[in-house]
């Protein structure tokens, strides 16, 4: 819905497993690439400064991963942001 909407959305990869979204983006670009123009990737440990950085920065999280990873995405994102995990 996000993308629908034209609005840019951030995917911090995980270090894991990243084909699955970048085969996405990459179909999503054949069917319309202005939508996947929408979309920024990178990939960094979670444990970076850059991932507090992009959660105080978000309107909201979406998150998927261990129950480590969502918990850990938990404790950096201010009150009141919503997280989806």
């Amino acid at each position: 819905a996000t993308l629908s909407a034209g609005v840019p959305v951030f995917v911090k990869l995980s270090s894991d497993e990243s084909l699955w979204t970048r085969l996405f983006v990459e179909a999503l670009a054949e069917a319309d690439p202005e939508i996947a123009g929408l979309v920024e990737m990178d990939i960094w440990p979670g444990e970076d400064a850059r991932t507090a950085e992009l959660v105080e920065a978000a309107d909201a999280i979406v998150a998927y991963g261990s129950d480590a990873t969502v918990e850990a995405l938990r404790g950096l994102t201010p009150p009141g942001k919503p997280l989806y995990g």
